[in-house]
């Protein structure tokens, strides 16, 4: 059977699922193992979101940096691993670290642009499902405005991914604030974009 080596009646019953959604994805059995060891220890709503995430298609397109099998195995075992060292934040602050982490893994060798557009587009579509796509060009730039941010720590710290991942996360929380005020002081979604994008652009040069 595939699937962890476990005994089917040690399983819990949210893994069929979620096997599911892994055997599609191409996960090898080992790697199943460590997401389902990861998976047991977050809080059951927080894990039925997390797994819907990795069943979209936001989260397919993102796995596309890895280009092969065993890179998406690597990214879904390492996305799952930053989401449960995270999981005391909220839902969305969890997801921007967990992206940030896995992709600035890339930047290198794809270009932080490139990276930030398809970190961008996936954080969009799992923060805000069928939101249409102003919430997500938003996300997208205070993302990608936080990812160079990111990359530049990355340089100067030797590779020190979680510090460079916390400083894409100081960007998007300094951002979410920016959003809530001007959400009351203008009265368009373009107007708020700007001032938010603008304001995460700020932010950003003020992290590295």
């Amino acid at each position: 059977a595939v699937g962890p080596a476990r005994d089917s009646e040690g399983l819990p019953g949210w893994w069929d699922g979620t096997k599911e959604t892994l055997e599609t994805l191409g996960i090898p059995v080992e790697q199943m193992q460590l997401v389902l060891d990861l998976l047991e220890k977050l809080d059951p709503e927080l894990r039925e979101s997390l797994v819907d995430l990795l069943g979209g298609s936001g989260f397919t397109d993102f796995l596309d940096l890895a280009g092969d099998a065993l890179g998406i195995a690597g990214m879904v075992v390492d996305f799952v691993d930053a989401f449960a060292s995270h999981s005391d934040l909220p839902l969305d602050e969890a997801l921007v670290f967990s992206f940030a982490t896995v992709g600035l893994g890339f930047a290198a060798d794809k270009g932080i642009e490139f990276v930030s557009e398809k970190v961008g587009a996936a954080l969009g579509t799992a923060i805000f499902p069928g939101g249409g796509t102003a919430a997500g060009f938003i996300i997208g730039k205070v993302v990608g405005a936080g990812l160079s941010a990111g990359y530049d720590a990355l340089d100067d710290q030797f590779g020190v991914t979680e510090n460079a991942a916390e400083a894409v996360l100081d960007v998007y929380r300094g951002a979410k604030d920016l959003a809530e005020a001007a959400w009351g002081a203008v009265e368009t979604v373009a107007d708020v974009a700007e001032n938010v994008v603008d304001g995460a652009v700020d932010l950003a040069g003020n992290v590295v």
